[in-house]
């Protein structure tokens, strides 16, 4: 009985970074120039 019946490959077994959640630059990045509108305070409660 040998082990090289069918041996997996390794490079089967660790997904690829590719395969990876989206990358950040994909995500939406809030511009810096853009200006940031306050937290303007409730006016009527």
């Amino acid at each position: 009985m040998t082990n090289d019946k069918h041996p997996l490959p390794i490079t089967h077994y660790p997904l690829p970074i590719t395969h990876s959640p989206l990358p950040i630059p994909q995500s939406p990045v809030p511009n810096p120039q853009s200006p940031i509108p306050k937290p303007q305070p409730p006016t009527q409660l």
